[in-house]
């Protein structure tokens, strides 16, 4: 089995400059303006509640976090598109990874 630790690790050797906490490694870009998550599912689940994860086993790219100008035109966007985003608690919104090419996508 491949653990979180191990994971976040591995993550982090690959890919420096990012944190790993319990909840998995995040790796930020250098714009600023998106981030990447690497976790297992339960921790993914817990983290993006209603959202699909990837159906893959770990280590995997579990998340993309992209940060919008107005997530209102997003939300729209997306809705347009034929995609239909869930809500999170902190008031951003994604959409799963089951729609998204295997990699969840949040919108904050």
């Amino acid at each position: 089995m491949f653990g979180p630790s191990r994971a976040n690790a591995r993550t982090g050797r690959t890919c420096p400059g990012g944190r790993s906490s319990p909840g998995g490694h995040f790796v930020p870009t250098p714009s600023g303006g998106a981030g990447i998550a690497v976790c297992d599912p339960a921790r993914l689940a817990a983290r993006l509640p209603g959202v699909a994860p990837p159906q893959r086993a770990p280590p995997l790219l579990s998340a993309l976090f992209l940060r919008v100008a107005d997530r209102a035109r997003a939300r729209e966007a997306l809705e347009r598109g034929g995609f239909a985003p869930h809500a999170l608690p902190d008031g951003a919104f994604a959409i799963g990874a089951d729609v998204a090419h295997g990699v969840a996508l949040v919108f904050g």
